[in-house]
């Protein structure tokens, strides 16, 4: 019987392992044995009026919730506005890590610095700074 190896992961792929290590919020659906992952934009810029206006949530499953062996990662523009979860326009499909940096960059319109994600929110940068300095008191 020969056992089934998994080569190593690349580097420049997008996985649920960087995900969590950028900060993330992982969230479970209660129809599928995988998390989600979401970064709530909303603090950015202070261009929103809640943390949850928008943000953007990636998931490694395809249409039916079987996990996909092809590593990209469906993400959508998502909201809870009235604390109702909505996804509410896909925005596209991604595998590179640069690729999710560039998105972010453009919905936030600032250089991206993994420092600014705090507890699944993408801060603007004097909240980050303000924020980094409460938790180090």
């Amino acid at each position: 019987m020969t056992q089934k190896t998994t080569a190593p992961v690349p580097s420049w792929l997008i996985t649920a392992d960087w995900l969590q290590e950028l900060g993330f919020r992982k969230q479970w659906k209660h129809d599928t044995s995988s998390p989600n992952f979401v970064l709530w934009l909303g603090d950015s810029r202070q261009a929103f009026t809640s943390t949850d206006d928008v943000g953007l949530e990636l998931s490694g499953y395809d249409e039916r919730g079987v996990p996909s062996d092809d590593p990209r990662w469906f993400c959508w523009l998502r909201s809870d506005v009235s604390h109702s979860r909505g996804r509410f326009c896909f925005v596209r499909y991604l595998r590179k890590r640069h690729e999710l940096v560039n998105l972010i960059e453009a919905i936030t319109g600032e250089v991206f610095d993994p420092a600014r994600i705090q507890h699944g929110c993408w801060r603007y940068h004097g909240q980050a700074i303000e924020r980094s300095g409460e938790e180090a008191e």
